[in-house]
Formats: C-alpha cells, structure tokens, sequence
C-alpha cells in the first residue's frame, strides 16, 4: 500500500515540469512548431499581360461619318497602312472642277437659253405663281432638245452617257408645261433640279450667269429633298415660295467656264427658316 502512494506520487512529480514546458517559447518542441506556420494562403495566380494588342491593320474603330466600331475598310481608301496618317475629307469639301465640256459655239447660245427659262421658271414658283411657267417650261424643253445636238469637243459619247438625264430634263420639262397648279408644277420642278444641276456641273455655265446649287431637304416630293439651281447666295425656295422662302439645308457654286478653282459646299448654319 505504502509503495503504492509512493510510486503515484513520483509519476505526478515527473509529469508535472513536462506540461510547464510544452508552453515555454523557449522549449525545443516550440521552436519547431513556430518554424512551420499551420496556414498557408494560396499563392495568387500571376496578374495578364497588360500590354495593349496590336492595332489591326486596315481596321477602322472610330471615325466620325465614316462607319461604326470594327467596321473594316480598306487600308487605302482611307490612308490606314502602317506609318500613314490618316486623312479625313472635309465635311463640305468638294474635289476641283473637272475638265468641263466644250461645246461647240452655237452649243454655249442653247445652254444660255436653257438656264435663263430655268431660272425664270424657279423665280415664279418661289414668288408663289404659275402664270408664265408653262411657257419657260417649253422654251427649256426646246433648248435641252437642240442642246443634245450639239458636237462636244473629244468627247463624241458625251450625250450618250447623258440619255438618261436627257431623257428626265424633256420628260418633266413636259409635265411642268401642262401643270396647272403651283403644287403639280412644283414636283416637276423638283425632278428637273437634279438632272440640270448634273448637266451644269458637266458643261459649266457662261462667265457673265453663275448659278448657285441649293438643296432645301424638307420638300418630301422630290429627290434629295429638293434640289434647286438660282443666282445669288440668298435663298428663294422654289417649293415652299412666301411659306418658307429661305429654307435650305447647302448652297454650293456650280461650274463658270474658264474658272478650275477648287468650289466648297456651304452649308445653312441657320437652319431652315
């Protein structure tokens, strides 16, 4: 019995220093356990490359009134091969003159006559009268028909290439001659503007006549909105008359024989008025 108590007593003496040291800093069994963290956070994955991908060649990503995002376009249209600056047409810039056509003499007394009945049929329709219009009507029909005869100097498919527009400017010169109200004569009116303004800027006009390319946008019953020629830079629309007189959206000079400078369109910074 006494050995008993003896032998419980030294195993308690003994263990005793052992679980003081197991909390000691300086205790070897501690040291090693401090050397190995139990928890590791994950290494983070490596960041991408942040460099920028290079630019593809004859792509376009933005430009203004050319296209959308990605629309592709040939790199020399657009001046987009590597190491060219690219160049971008003024909004209202026109390309100069081409070589007008010269016409034979008797050709430059029709186109005379031919652009004084049109600008005096334009005159009427924006004072808001048809009196007189049929007449002007005939005599530009008549002009346009004599000045389809005419030789153009090394040019002899000149008036070939031109059946169509020829065949519009005698159609609706008719039309505008049997119209019997403002409103029939001016939608004639309307589709004349085009194919004369076309000839025009093919043939010029005499030095002492220049005559001025209007578009007016709203008039809805003819193409581009209406198209109109007149001399002077203060508009007088022929489809709207007193209503709306100055109403245009661009005015551009057209053609004068013997004149090769550069012509810009301008537009109406007033809006319609």
């Amino acid at each position: 019995m006494k050995l008993t108590i003896f032998l419980s007593l030294t195993l308690a003496a003994c263990s005793t220093p052992l679980a003081q040291h197991s909390y000691l800093p300086d205790h070897p069994a501690n040291q090693e356990a401090s050397a190995s963290p139990a928890y590791a956070p994950r290494a983070l994955a490596p960041a991408p490359d942040a460099t920028p991908p290079p630019p593809l060649a004859g792509r376009l990503d933005v430009v203004a009134g050319h296209g959308r995002m990605g629309d592709e376009m040939p790199a020399t249209d657009h001046s987009m091969a590597k190491g060219a600056p690219v160049q971008h047409e003024a909004a209202h810039e026109t390309a100069p003159s081409a070589r007008l056509a010269e016409l034979a003499p008797e050709g430059e007394a029709v186109l005379r006559r031919a652009i004084e009945a049109y600008l005096a049929i334009g005159d009427r329709l924006a004072s808001d009268q048809i009196e007189g219009v049929a007449g002007e009507a005939r005599r530009f029909g008549s002009a346009i028909a004599a000045l389809s005869t005419v030789d153009v100097a090394r040019q002899p498919h000149f008036w070939h290439e031109r059946a169509a527009l020829l065949s519009t400017l005698k159609t609706q010169s008719a039309a505008l001659a049997a119209a019997g109200d403002l409103s029939t004569a001016r939608q004639a009116f309307g589709q004349i503007g085009p194919a004369v303004s076309e000839l025009i800027s093919a043939t010029g006009t005499p030095q002492d006549m220049p005559v001025r390319r209007f578009v007016c946008g709203m008039y809805e019953q003819a193409p581009e909105g209406g198209v109109w020629l007149q001399q002077g830079a203060e508009a007088r629309n022929p489809f709207f008359g007193s209503k709306m007189l100055r109403c245009h959206r661009t005015q551009q000079p057209l053609p004068v024989k013997g004149d090769t400078a550069q012509r810009s369109e301008r537009p109406n910074h007033d809006g319609h008025h």
